[in-house]
């Protein structure tokens, strides 16, 4: 009689378990997920993207890069939220975009430095109460569900009034040598906008247009956060995002 009841116990569990799984797969497949643009580029190396807008009319951005071994050479890293001047001694393809473009053009000779907007790049700006902990995202110390399992980087906007997130789902396959990094993540990449203010996203879920056996890097806003661009990890291609209306319009306050 008590093996019996250790059974029926034993099968309660896994149905309350099953169906526990099932409504977290049916929230998660409820969340609207919209695919990201992946615009190529002839770079096919990997370095430090910048970006800045062509004019004050902020109607179009331009794209240059550092090589690592150009970024050590400037000192990047002391820059922290300055703007930067990408070099000129050795000049690389700009590419010049524009939100209603299907693809990257190919900017002419010279335009880079007569832009006028702001030079920026990957910086990291204020997160807090986010953190990433134990590949998960929390707020305040509480765990923020996010569409994938791992999350990978958690950046603040320029603003310091958002925060870009980028999960992936599938699990992290620990580093053989862990003092170089924390391992590589395989599966689908996703990113999310989340307030600073509540913790909550803001807009729809992005679907990045990444293999899923190569990592992508930190992304990088633009200088008003309008955009989000996230660098294939060899530069061969960017994701651009634009930030959703409610983002746009409480920068246009």
């Amino acid at each position: 009689m008590k093996r019996i009841r250790l059974i029926i116990l034993g099968c309660a569990i896994l149905g309350i378990s099953v169906l526990a799984l099932s409504i977290c797969r049916m929230e998660k497949d409820s969340t609207n997920v919209v695919p990201a643009a992946r615009y190529d580029t002839a770079w096919n190396q990997g370095g430090e993207l910048f970006l800045r807008y062509e004019s004050d009319a902020k109607n179009t951005l331009l794209f240059s890069y550092m090589t690592t071994s150009e970024a050590l050479d400037h000192d990047y890293a002391k820059f922290g939220h300055k703007s930067v001047q990408a070099p000129t001694s050795m000049p690389k393809p700009v590419y010049r975009f524009r939100p209603e473009a299907t693809r990257l053009d190919l900017a002419e000779e010279g335009a880079w430095d007569r832009a006028s907007g702001e030079v920026v790049g990957v910086q990291y700006y204020v997160a807090t109460p986010f953190a990433l902990k134990n590949d998960s995202l929390t707020y305040s110390g509480r765990v923020v569900r996010t569409r994938g399992r791992t999350v990978q980087s958690v950046a603040g906007s320029p603003d310091s009034k958002w925060v870009a997130v980028l999960s992936v789902d599938g699990r992290r396959w620990p580093s053989l040598m862990p003092f170089i990094g924390r391992g590589r993540v395989m599966g689908t990449r996703y990113h999310q906008f989340f307030s600073r203010v509540d913790g909550k996203q803001v807009g729809e879920t992005v679907h990045l247009p990444f293999d899923d056996k190569f990592d992508t890097s930190t992304p990088c806003w633009s200088a008003d956060a309008r955009f989000l661009v996230y660098p294939e990890t060899s530069l061969r291609y960017l994701a651009i995002i634009e930030a959703p209306d409610e983002i746009a319009a409480e920068n246009n306050q």
